[in-house]
Protein backbone atom coordinates (compact mmCIF):
# COMPACT_ATOMS: atom_id res chain seq x y z
CA UNK A 1 0.00 0.00 0.00
CA UNK A 2 1.65 3.68 -1.21
CA UNK A 3 0.39 6.56 0.10
CA UNK A 4 -3.28 5.68 0.30
CA UNK A 5 -4.44 9.50 1.05
CA UNK A 6 -7.99 8.93 -0.55
CA UNK A 7 -8.24 5.92 1.80
CA UNK A 8 -7.25 8.16 5.18
CA UNK A 9 -10.54 10.29 4.70
CA UNK A 10 -12.74 6.96 4.93
CA UNK A 11 -10.25 5.67 8.03
CA UNK A 12 -10.92 8.85 9.94
CA UNK A 13 -14.34 8.62 9.55
CA UNK A 14 -14.77 5.33 10.18
CA UNK A 15 -16.21 3.87 7.55
CA UNK A 16 -13.44 1.11 6.55
CA UNK A 17 -14.71 -2.78 6.01
CA UNK A 18 -12.68 -4.76 8.67
CA UNK A 19 -10.14 -5.65 6.66
CA UNK A 20 -9.59 -2.30 5.04
CA UNK A 21 -9.31 -0.96 8.42
CA UNK A 22 -6.55 -3.53 9.70
CA UNK A 23 -4.43 -2.77 6.43
CA UNK A 24 -4.86 0.70 7.18
CA UNK A 25 -3.72 0.37 10.59
CA UNK A 26 -0.62 -1.83 10.09
CA UNK A 27 -0.13 0.65 7.05
CA UNK A 28 0.23 3.65 9.04
CA UNK A 29 2.28 2.08 11.41
CA UNK A 30 5.10 1.38 8.58
CA UNK A 31 4.53 4.93 6.65
CA UNK A 32 5.54 8.21 8.71
CA UNK A 33 4.31 10.22 5.47
CA UNK A 34 0.58 8.96 6.07
CA UNK A 35 1.19 8.70 9.72
CA UNK A 36 2.13 12.74 9.59
CA UNK A 37 -1.11 13.75 7.19
CA UNK A 38 -3.35 11.75 9.59
CA UNK A 39 -1.12 13.42 12.80
CA UNK A 40 -1.96 16.87 10.89
CA UNK A 41 -5.52 16.04 10.57
CA UNK A 42 -6.35 15.39 14.08
CA UNK A 43 -4.04 18.53 15.54
CA UNK A 44 -6.18 20.60 12.89
CA UNK A 45 -9.55 19.49 14.07
CA UNK A 46 -8.48 19.86 17.72
CA UNK A 47 -7.30 23.64 16.76
CA UNK A 48 -10.55 24.52 14.45
CA UNK A 49 -13.40 22.96 16.73
CA UNK A 50 -11.44 24.74 20.22
CA UNK A 51 -14.10 27.51 20.32
CA UNK A 52 -16.70 24.94 19.62
CA UNK A 53 -18.82 24.18 22.89
CA UNK A 54 -18.40 20.88 23.87
CA UNK A 55 -16.87 19.71 20.71
CA UNK A 56 -13.53 18.44 21.35
CA UNK A 57 -11.84 16.21 18.98
CA UNK A 58 -11.54 13.08 20.51
CA UNK A 59 -7.43 11.75 20.07
CA UNK A 60 -7.89 8.45 18.02
CA UNK A 61 -4.06 7.93 18.00
CA UNK A 62 -2.69 7.32 21.09
CA UNK A 63 -1.28 3.91 19.60
CA UNK A 64 0.37 5.56 16.79
CA UNK A 65 1.92 8.18 18.96
CA UNK A 66 3.75 5.24 20.96
CA UNK A 67 3.92 3.44 18.14
CA UNK A 68 6.33 6.87 17.23
CA UNK A 69 8.07 7.07 20.03
CA UNK A 70 9.22 3.27 20.75
CA UNK A 71 6.27 1.82 22.58
CA UNK A 72 3.34 -0.93 21.66
CA UNK A 73 2.34 -1.25 17.92
CA UNK A 74 -1.29 -1.29 19.31
CA UNK A 75 -3.39 1.15 16.73
CA UNK A 76 -7.32 2.24 18.12
CA UNK A 77 -9.96 1.17 16.06
CA UNK A 78 -11.10 4.70 13.83
CA UNK A 79 -14.22 6.48 14.82
CA UNK A 80 -16.07 8.86 13.26
CA UNK A 81 -15.01 12.82 14.41
CA UNK A 82 -18.11 14.43 12.60
CA UNK A 83 -21.20 13.21 13.89
CA UNK A 84 -22.49 16.85 14.32
CA UNK A 85 -23.10 19.51 11.58
CA UNK A 86 -20.73 22.03 12.97
CA UNK A 87 -17.72 19.64 13.47
CA UNK A 88 -18.52 18.43 9.79
CA UNK A 89 -17.87 21.95 8.83
CA UNK A 90 -14.74 22.04 10.80
CA UNK A 91 -13.70 19.05 9.18
CA UNK A 92 -13.95 20.77 6.00
CA UNK A 93 -11.84 23.32 6.57
CA UNK A 94 -8.89 21.18 7.45
CA UNK A 95 -9.58 18.43 4.70
CA UNK A 96 -9.09 21.74 2.45
CA UNK A 97 -5.94 23.08 4.21
CA UNK A 98 -4.50 19.10 4.10
CA UNK A 99 -4.99 19.42 -0.13
CA UNK A 100 -7.62 16.93 -0.55
CA UNK A 101 -10.10 19.69 -1.65
CA UNK A 102 -13.37 20.54 -0.09
CA UNK A 103 -15.62 19.60 -2.78
CA UNK A 104 -14.19 15.83 -2.80
CA UNK A 105 -14.41 15.16 0.66
CA UNK A 106 -18.02 16.81 0.84
CA UNK A 107 -19.01 14.44 -1.88
CA UNK A 108 -17.22 11.58 0.18
CA UNK A 109 -19.22 11.87 2.84
CA UNK A 110 -22.43 12.60 1.46
CA UNK A 111 -22.45 10.41 -1.05
CA UNK A 112 -21.49 7.48 1.81
CA UNK A 113 -23.88 8.76 4.78
CA UNK A 114 -26.70 8.51 1.79
CA UNK A 115 -25.70 5.16 0.13
CA UNK A 116 -26.05 3.54 3.42
CA UNK A 117 -29.46 5.17 4.60
CA UNK A 118 -30.36 3.91 1.17
CA UNK A 119 -28.97 0.10 2.14
CA UNK A 120 -30.99 0.53 5.77
CA UNK A 121 -34.36 1.34 3.83
CA UNK A 122 -34.58 -0.68 0.57
CA UNK A 123 -37.12 -3.02 -0.31
CA UNK A 124 -35.44 -3.34 -3.67
CA UNK A 125 -32.52 -3.40 -5.05
CA UNK A 126 -31.44 -4.28 -9.23
CA UNK A 127 -28.59 -3.80 -11.25
CA UNK A 128 -28.37 -2.17 -13.78
CA UNK A 129 -26.75 -3.87 -17.44
CA UNK A 130 -25.54 -3.42 -20.89
CA UNK A 131 -27.02 -5.88 -23.67
CA UNK A 132 -23.00 -7.06 -23.18
CA UNK A 133 -24.10 -8.00 -19.51
CA UNK A 134 -21.66 -4.92 -18.68
CA UNK A 135 -22.86 -3.73 -14.94
CA UNK A 136 -23.77 -0.28 -15.01
CA UNK A 137 -25.13 0.75 -11.45
CA UNK A 138 -26.77 -0.23 -9.03
CA UNK A 139 -30.21 1.14 -8.10
CA UNK A 140 -31.68 1.13 -4.82
CA UNK A 141 -35.20 1.50 -4.27
CA UNK A 142 -37.26 2.64 -0.82
CA UNK A 143 -40.79 2.83 0.03
CA UNK A 144 -40.80 6.45 0.54
CA UNK A 145 -41.18 6.65 -3.98
CA UNK A 146 -37.27 7.53 -4.02
CA UNK A 147 -34.76 5.67 -5.61
CA UNK A 148 -30.89 5.54 -5.28
CA UNK A 149 -29.10 5.05 -8.71
CA UNK A 150 -25.02 4.57 -7.80
CA UNK A 151 -22.56 3.81 -10.92
CA UNK A 152 -20.48 1.27 -10.32
CA UNK A 153 -17.79 3.54 -12.10
CA UNK A 154 -17.32 7.45 -13.67
CA UNK A 155 -17.82 7.72 -16.98
CA UNK A 156 -15.47 9.57 -19.96
CA UNK A 157 -14.21 12.80 -19.24
CA UNK A 158 -16.44 14.79 -21.51
CA UNK A 159 -19.63 12.26 -21.11
CA UNK A 160 -22.18 12.10 -17.88
CA UNK A 161 -24.71 9.61 -17.04
CA UNK A 162 -28.39 10.86 -17.27
CA UNK A 163 -31.34 8.87 -15.32
CA UNK A 164 -34.63 8.39 -17.31
CA UNK A 165 -38.23 7.53 -16.34
CA UNK A 166 -40.56 5.93 -19.14
CA UNK A 167 -43.78 5.83 -19.01
CA UNK A 168 -46.25 4.81 -21.93
CA UNK A 169 -43.01 4.97 -24.05
CA UNK A 170 -41.91 8.57 -23.15
CA UNK A 171 -38.39 9.06 -21.39
CA UNK A 172 -38.02 11.70 -18.90
CA UNK A 173 -35.22 12.94 -17.36
CA UNK A 174 -34.23 12.27 -13.97
CA UNK A 175 -31.34 14.24 -13.38
CA UNK A 176 -27.44 13.54 -14.37
CA UNK A 177 -24.45 12.24 -12.62
CA UNK A 178 -20.61 12.19 -13.22
CA UNK A 179 -20.49 8.95 -10.86
CA UNK A 180 -21.94 10.34 -7.77
CA UNK A 181 -24.81 8.27 -6.52
CA UNK A 182 -28.30 10.03 -8.13
CA UNK A 183 -31.32 10.26 -5.68
CA UNK A 184 -34.73 10.38 -7.87
CA UNK A 185 -38.28 9.63 -7.46
CA UNK A 186 -39.70 6.71 -9.59
CA UNK A 187 -43.17 6.89 -8.28
CA UNK A 188 -45.60 6.93 -11.52
CA UNK A 189 -42.76 5.12 -14.09
CA UNK A 190 -43.00 1.94 -15.68
CA UNK A 191 -39.44 1.72 -16.07
CA UNK A 192 -35.97 3.55 -14.91
CA UNK A 193 -32.55 3.82 -16.77
CA UNK A 194 -29.53 5.11 -17.86
CA UNK A 195 -28.04 6.77 -20.47
CA UNK A 196 -24.38 7.84 -21.43
CA UNK A 197 -24.57 11.36 -22.55
CA UNK A 198 -22.63 14.41 -23.79
CA UNK A 199 -21.99 16.53 -21.27
CA UNK A 200 -25.06 18.85 -19.90
CA UNK A 201 -27.12 16.07 -20.63
CA UNK A 202 -29.79 15.37 -23.66
CA UNK A 203 -33.35 15.27 -23.91
CA UNK A 204 -34.24 12.20 -24.98
CA UNK A 205 -31.35 9.14 -24.34
CA UNK A 206 -29.05 9.22 -27.33
CA UNK A 207 -26.77 6.08 -25.63
CA UNK A 208 -29.24 3.97 -23.50
CA UNK A 209 -27.35 1.62 -21.20
CA UNK A 210 -29.93 -0.34 -20.12
CA UNK A 211 -32.74 -0.20 -17.73
CA UNK A 212 -35.01 -2.02 -14.99
CA UNK A 213 -39.06 -2.38 -15.38
CA UNK A 214 -40.87 -1.32 -12.41
CA UNK A 215 -44.40 -2.46 -13.13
Amino acid sequence: MTHPRDHLISYVLGELPETERQAMEEHLLDCPVCRKKVLELQEGMEVLVEKLPEQKAPDVWPGIQAQISGASRQVPSSRPLWTRPSMLAASILVMGLLGYGTVAFVQHYQSTTLVRHYVEMAVRTETIRTKEGQNIAKVIFAQDGKALFVPISKPPADRTYQAWGRVGGTPFSLGLTRGEPLEVQYVGFERVGLSMEPTGGSEKPTHPLGGIDLL
